[in-house]
């Protein structure tokens, strides 16, 4: 219990997410929004088994010490345009096109050595047998598209569609793009006189859509068995 205690385990987190907006009017009934987004993760862990203590049972001679530095980031933007119209009296149109994408990577850097001279010298490169170490980089890129048409008439009446188009670069190059639609339908009934007057607002709403989750970037299709 004692060269359990000794253990010393500590981390140290770095995390910063921020995002900027711009939304532009060049002509009446025209928006345009845009979107630029980060999330940054620094993170570093240092684990350290005391060089005065038994830890034999783990196959750990003279003490230890890991470290492990790892950043990750992801970057995103989110582009669209907005543009508001009358088909006709009392009926109004909303037609909106944007893009989405992300970008996502991970960086991480380890090593560990053991057989340390003595319990007052903790520096990595004081062990004097290597354990473990290695370097990964990891990189994956998200992208889709998206219209939505919006209606509605005399302000009591709503029908919506949309369809978002999405890729992914771990799916790979020579993979189709997948396709997400949507519809919705909707009725205020404090508008129709069928609800007493207390009611100010009542919506009957009905919808439809699809939605899913892209390949990771350690995803793979399932390998056939080969029977020899």
């Amino acid at each position: 219990s004692l060269a359990i205690q000794a253990i010393e385990t500590i981390s140290r987190v770095n995390h910063f997410t921020g995002s900027v907006q711009a939304n532009y009017t060049p002509i009446d009934d025209l928006l345009l929004r845009g979107v630029i987004g980060y999330d940054g993760f620094l993170n570093r862990e240092d684990q350290t088994f005391p060089q005065n203590l038994n830890y034999t049972g783990v196959g750990i001679i003279d003490g230890a010490r890991y470290i492990v530095n790892g950043n990750r980031e992801a970057f995103n933007v989110d582009l669209s345009a907005a543009y508001s119209y009358d088909l006709m009296e009392n009926l109004h149109a909303m037609s909106t096109l944007g893009m989405q994408g992300y970008q996502r990577s991970t960086k991480t850097v380890y090593w560990g050595k053991t057989e340390y001279p003595s319990s007052l010298i903790t520096n990595v490169g004081a062990g004097l047998t290597f354990d473990s170490g290695d370097e990964t980089y990891i990189q994956m890129r998200e992208a889709g598209v998206f219209f939505q048409q919006d209606f509605s008439y005399e302000g009591t009446y709503y029908f919506s569609a949309g369809l978002r188009n999405d890729y992914a670069s771990s799916v790979g190059e020579e993979a189709p793009s997948i396709f997400y639609p949507r519809f919705s339908a909707a009725a205020r009934l404090d508008q129709l006189d069928l609800l007493p007057e207390s009611f100010n607002l009542f919506k009957l709403r009905a919808a439809y859509g699809e939605s899913g989750i892209l390949p990771g970037g350690a995803d793979r299709p399932p390998v056939p068995a080969v029977v020899l």
